[in-house]
Order: structure tokens, then sequence, then C-alpha cells
């Protein structure tokens, strides 16, 4: 049985691409381990061999090396010296600390496949070091523009920065083949790296979906009239939230919304306090990827809050949105190329400016008066969508795309 290693900067719990592609590959008939660089609190994927490298726990936020400090915060020496210590501890890490440890921990691969770039010294070294086996490259946004530039010091403007681009491009160069999540973040990826990426979008992948403990509405508390808006994935650059809370400041109470995922806890707060939403505004934290349809389905409506401030989120096709449909809510969604070309004509809810309070406000507005044959309608729509976005056929496209590479690599 030949053996693909997948290796993640972060916890594999953390990342649902990397569970959907790694079980791909047990399902595929390879033996599938994954290296990741801050331990998962669960470990039990089933035909997953979980490999953890890093010691420090994931509600910390991970390492010193990966906690960027934000420019003009603290005094300027102390500003100065951080910054040239984090520069010095990511080295550490991702240059020597983490590539021994996978020497000593990780087994011997047919193929290698790295999700983002941070890890490639560590697959460097192992291929070097153990025959060199071939490498995927899972590039899964355009990391070139991830950054915001005004929260960024000149330190990290001019030496930290350059070296992460660095290590990406030398990424790309050694892999046999490169692999991102839609079309449009390819066409963008093509361009920065050189390469023509095969797309592997992050379709939910229903043979993974798992039972929560109890769902988002009953998680809430909330009472059988009200109606729930859901937010699905991580607080990510690119989002705005303010309109829709204020959206929602003037509408009626038994409108609410849910925000599922991490980092949005602060601000929902501050959120909530600002438009005198208490008890509407939620954010319960963040749910296993394989929980999440079923955590949300007795949801009435998934909102999509990106705006296309970069190629990332003009071209987004996130998690959320694959699981909303899945789930079969109805979508609140922006104007943006990838997402309204899945949608095409049909009746899957409202295209929405995410940043307009007044769109919102109208969304919410016609949400709230949908009927019992309306809102059948949108969810029938739904779920005629959902039956051709799966998992099964990305996972076709993988299976070609690894059984080419293994096989240009017999002797």
């Amino acid at each position: 049985m030949k053996t693909v290693v997948s290796l993640v900067p972060l916890a594999m719990e953390r990342d649902t691409r990397t569970i959907k592609i790694a079980s791909s590959f047990a399902r595929l008939g390879y033996r599938s381990v994954v290296v990741e660089a801050l331990p998962s609190r669960r470990r039990d994927h089933a035909g997953i061999d979980l490999v953890t490298l890093g010691r420090v726990p994931p509600a910390t936020g991970g390492t010193p090396a990966d906690r960027r400090p934000r420019a003009g915060v603290g005094s300027p020496w102390r500003q100065w010296l951080g910054e040239r210590l984090h520069f010095a501890l990511f080295l550490l890490r991702y240059f020597v600390a983490l590539p021994l440890l996978a020497l000593l921990r990780v087994p011997r691969a047919d193929l290698y496949y790295l999700h983002e770039y941070r890890l490639f010294p560590t697959v460097w070294l192992l291929r070097r070091l153990r025959g060199g086996a071939p490498l995927i490259y899972d590039a899964h946004d355009v990391y070139a523009e991830v950054w915001e530039p005004e929260q960024l010091s000149p330190f990290w403007r001019s030496r930290f920065v350059p070296l992460l681009l660095a290590m990406e491009r030398a990424c790309a160069r050694e892999a046999r083949a490169v692999v991102t999540v839609g079309e449009g973040v390819a066409e963008a990826i093509g361009r920065w790296l050189a390469v023509a990426p095969v797309v592997l979008r992050n379709c939910h992948d229903d043979r993974l979906r798992q039972s929560p403990p109890q769902t988002l509405r009953r998680h809430l508390g909330l009472p059988p009239d009200a109606v729930l808006v859901v937010v699905i994935g991580h607080r990510k650059p690119g989002q705005v939230l303010e309109p829709l809370a204020a959206a929602l400041a003037d509408l009626p109470d038994r409108l609410h919304v849910a925000f599922v995922g991490s980092f949005y806890d602060v601000e929902v707060a501050e959120l909530a306090v600002r438009h005198n939403l208490s008890g509407r505004l939620h954010a319960p934290g963040a749910m296993a990827s394989e929980q999440m349809v079923a955590y949300v389905a007795d949801a009435d409506a998934a909102a999509l809050l990106y705006w296309g401030h970069s190629a990332n989120t003009r071209y987004i096709l996130p998690n959320g949105f694959f699981q909303s449909v899945a789930a079969g809510l109805p979508l609140l969604y922006p104007d943006l190329p990838e997402l309204t070309r899945l949608v095409g004509g049909r009746n899957l809810g409202w295209c929405i400016d995410p940043r307009d309070r007044l769109s919102l406000t109208l969304t919410l507005t016609a949400l709230l008066a949908l009927d019992d044959v309306a809102r059948q309608a949108v969810r029938a729509e739904v779920a005629a969508v959902a039956s051709t976005l799966t998992w099964e056929g990305e996972e076709s496209v993988l299976a070609s795309l690894t059984e080419t590479i293994l096989k240009e690599d017999e002797p």
C-alpha cells in the first residue's frame, strides 16, 4: 500500500479541506497520514493516521512564531524588539525545529500533499533525505494578497512578507502539481506563481457527516417563532459584520443572527452593545466540520458576508457556502463572480451587498415575509443545487491527479 503524507500548519481539526482530502486518500486505498503542526483535540478521524509535531493547544491562538504583531501596538522599542524576536522564532520553528521533529516522527511517503507553504522546509528536508517522493502543493488562498497592508509594520513589509512569498514560490517550483479551491483563485495564482493549478472546490462530503449533540437553534435556546440567519466559517479579512448588525436592529426582535466559527466573540459582543442587540446577535463558537451541516440545518437562512477586497474574496468559494447549500438553507450571497456563477439564474435566495445596511434590511424583511410555499420552493432549488455540488466529483479529480503523478514516478 502506498503512503500519502499530508502536511498542514494548523491542527487538522481546524481545517475542513485537510480532513476531506486526507479522508479521500484513505478511501482511494492509500495509507493516509496527516502531519499537523499543532495538536488536534479530536483524534478519531477514521482511516487517517495523525502525527503531531507541535505542543501548543489550538485554544492559545498558535505558537509565538505564528502570532503576527500589529503595527503601532505598544511602545516603539517593544515593537522593534518584538518583531525581530518573532522573526527569529519563525525561522527556528519552521526551518529547524519542525523539520527535525518530522524526521523522527513522519513515516516514509510515496507522495507528499502540502497544505499552505509554511511546512515547505519540512517537506524539502524529508524529500532530500528520503528519496524525493513527489509533492502536490495545495494553495488555499492567493497568499500574496492575504495581508492587510495598513496592518503591517515596515519590518513586516520589507522583511517578513518577502520571505513568506519566496517560500511559496520555491514550493510551487518544486511541486509536481499545484492545487487550489476555485477557477478565479486558480487564475490569480497562475499569474503569481506561473503555474496552471488544478481546481478542487471545497464541496461538502456528506459521507463524513456526524450528528452534533444539539442543533444550533436548540443550542441558542430560541423560541419556535424565531427566524435564524447563520454565518458559517471563521472570521476572515474581507468579511464585514457591522451593516448586518445595524440592519438587524431595525427589524423585529424574533430575527436572530449567529456567527458559527472562531474569532467572532469580541467583535460580536461589541456590536451587540452598540446596536442594542443583546440576545439576538450570537457567537456560539466553532463546530466540527463533520457536524456543521446537521448543526445549522434548522436555521432559516445563511449569509455570506464577503466583499471583493482582494483576489481571495473576489473569487471566494468558502466552505460555508457549500455547507449552507448542503444544509438546504436559502442564501444571502454577495455579487461575486464564483458565487453568482454557481447560483446562476436559480432562486436560491437573495443577492446582497454586505456593506450596505439598506440592502440587508430589505433582504431580511423579505426573508421574514416568506410564506411556507415560497420557503419550500427556495429550499427545493437549494437541494437541487446541493445534489450537483458534492465532494465525490472533486474526489475523482484528486484520484486522477494522484494516480498520474505516482505512475510518472514509477521506475
